[in-house]
């Protein structure tokens, strides 16, 4: 027979979705990059154009993999609950077929 530690794997679920939460944070602060090096120096606005299309780029990746994580999260708690329910499938035939004689 086996067995995993449902409760457990759904909270390393939470876990990771809490995960691709914060990488959603952190790409949703890349837009600013942008601003970062505004006007430093002459010809600057020419790095400021490519600067944003990095920027840009970057978001479009980091929002990517935080969508990644927070599925995977998704699933772990999902197999920890399709676990669960086919558990207690098995038990209640196991039940209604009572003890072999």
């Amino acid at each position: 027979m086996t067995s995993i530690d449902a409760p457990a794997v759904r909270a390393m679920g939470v876990a990771v979705t809490e995960i691709g939460d914060e990488i959603a944070g952190a790409a949703a602060l890349i837009p600013g990059w942008e601003y970062a090096g505004q006007g430093a120096v002459e010809g600057a606005e020419v790095c400021e154009n490519s600067m944003a299309h990095a920027a840009r780029f970057w978001q479009i990746t980091v929002e990517g993999l935080a969508g990644l994580v927070r599925d995977y999260g998704g699933e772990l708690r999902a197999a920890a609950g399709d676990f669960v329910a086919t558990d207690q499938g098995a038990a209640d035939r196991i039940q209604v077929a009572g003890k072999p004689g």
